[in-house]
């Protein structure tokens, strides 16, 4: 028989992985122990990358790190996708006589209408050429809009 040994600092981690998310107080409650205590256990742990501390106004929230991670991946997929979109909108308003200027116009629509799907299913393996060909459609969207303005 294997004997198990859990501090109360175990059962911190462990209420913070398995809520995802906790206030200090709430944590101090479901634990019986002093905020302040909680709050020092929370310095260590953020310190050693266990957890982060976050503040939802002024109230200290604590999170498990992983799930940290996988809240600032999706807010930064979603930051992607509005940015996208706006280009894409706006792209896609401008009324160009210029056969020259239609086809960049025609091709910077279809290049950021493939990448906003390449963007909803972003993931590890297609980040890097996902960021590489933004980077790209952007400096090919700032030659464009110089062709429009100088037409």
């Amino acid at each position: 028989m294997q004997a198990s040994i859990t501090t109360a600092v175990d059962s911190l981690v462990e209420i913070i992985k398995n809520k995802g998310r906790i206030s200090v107080e709430e944590a101090s409650k479901e634990l019986k122990l002093p905020e302040n205590i909680i709050n020092e256990w929370a310095t260590f742990l953020e310190e050693e990358g266990v957890i982060t501390v976050d503040y939802k106004f002024t109230t200290p929230m604590l999170e498990f790190k992983n799930h940290t991670t996988k809240r600032t991946y999706e807010r930064e997929k979603e930051l992607l996708l509005r940015k996208l979109s706006i280009m894409h909108d706006n792209v896609r308003k401008l009324s160009i006589r210029d056969k020259r200027i239609v086809a960049q116009k025609k091709y910077l629509e279809t290049t950021i209408a493939r990448l906003i799907k390449r963007v909803k299913n972003l993931n590890e393996e297609n980040k890097e050429q996902v960021l590489e060909n933004l980077q790209d459609l952007i400096k090919k969207k700032r030659i464009f809009d110089h062709n429009v303005k100088n037409s």
